[in-house]
């Protein structure tokens, strides 16, 4: 099973690059900015900062958990601490379970904190991780937060994942009362509704990774893994990253941090995350294709292009912080719209002010 685990980790970064889109959107796409032709701002008054769980951070780009667990991805990880080094970015690492269980290659996390010692850096540990393990993995890289991933949909999608999901609450809750440092509950991919949400409040976590669909699929990524084709019918499972970062937002404003990720890619994607509740954004994916394609310093030079384009959409729509975003006006359409409708909830109120 170690040996396993560690293999795993390693052919998810080999796989992502050659794994084909499933049918998942973001929603992104049916959400529109009303363009402002007189911001009366300056874009060099435009401010970029943002707080995450009372964590001041200097922009509002995380590079959200990726790998970790295997002597051959350590200089992934050396490599991402480097680029969250030089973007002042805030990085998360990957499931640190394996690390404290059976001592699979510390180091590939350790090395993280080696790299950027004055960085804002969350742990990042599953739902079902035993109390003393909360305590293990902070330490490991004095992480600032800690994330508890949800990976339902990853786990029933391995021959040797998870069947049992119970009591996983209950777990939360203990973690959350434990914890030194803020707790911030991560999805992997299916999204989070409204429901599950109020319960994760009720346990006491103080962010929400929304993680919705539309990015990395990993039913899709687990299915190529074993070569088999009887997943294909659950491509693209999960709710939309638009839907459930508005979904979020409706029952976490001002009690709770609130990050979107999930297939965000542009700055338009980013800025549009903001726009809908979001604190913060997360990317994963499409940053492991830029520093594989490219190397680091391209992949420098990606987030600092990323950021810069950001700050344009804010003088374009008048905003001179972060914060303003949410009270630009939106137009939507298509799917998300039918969505906004579905949950009740009033497009046009919406479209005029979160």
């Amino acid at each position: 099973m170690v040996r396993l685990r560690i293999q795993r980790k390693e052919d998810h970064l080999k796989l992502y690059e050659t794994l084909p889109s499933t049918q998942a959107q973001t929603g992104f796409n049916d959400i529109s900015f009303v363009h402002n032709s007189l911001p009366e701002i300056s874009f060099d008054d435009v401010t970029l900062d943002t707080a995450v769980c009372q964590m001041t951070l200097v922009h509002p780009l995380i590079i959200n958990a990726l790998t970790g667990g295997s002597d051959a991805v350590t200089t992934t990880n050396a490599s991402l601490a480097k680029i969250a080094a030089a973007t002042s970015s805030a990085m998360a690492v990957g499931s640190q379970y394996g690390a404290i269980k059976n001592l699979d290659a510390p180091e590939s996390f350790k090395i993280v904190r080696k790299v950027n010692p004055k960085g804002i850096i969350f742990a990042n540990l599953s739902a079902k991780a035993p109390l003393y393990f909360v305590e293990k993995a902070v330490d490991m890289i004095e992480a600032n937060a800690l994330q508890i991933h949800l990976n339902t949909a990853q786990e029933l999608a391995m021959a040797e994942g998870d069947r049992d999901f119970t009591g996983y609450l209950k777990n939360i809750e203990q973690i959350c009362r434990i914890a030194q440092v803020p707790v911030i509950i991560k999805e992997t991919g299916s999204g989070l509704s409204k429901q599950c949400i109020i319960k994760l409040l009720n346990c006491g976590v103080q962010g929400i990774d929304v993680g919705g669909a539309g990015g990395t699929d990993f039913i899709a990524l687990e299915a190529a893994r074993s070569s088999t084709d009887s997943l294909g019918e659950l491509f693209g499972w999960g709710i939309p990253t638009a839907t459930s970062l508005t979904d979020a937002y409706q029952v976490t404003k001002l009690q709770t941090s609130l990050i979107a990720s999930g297939g965000i890619i542009t700055a338009s994607d980013a800025a549009k995350s903001l726009a809908l509740g979001a604190d913060a954004f997360a990317i994963a994916g499409n940053l492991l294709t830029h520093l594989t394609t490219f190397g680091i310093d391209e992949t420098i030079k990606h987030l600092n292009k990323l950021l810069d384009n950001l700050k344009i959409i804010m003088v374009l729509t008048g905003s001179l912080k972060v914060s303003e975003l949410k009270k630009v006006p939106l137009l939507f359409t298509g799917t998300y719209l039918d969505h906004l409708k579905t949950l009740g909830l009033n497009p046009v109120s919406l479209a005029k002010s979160r």
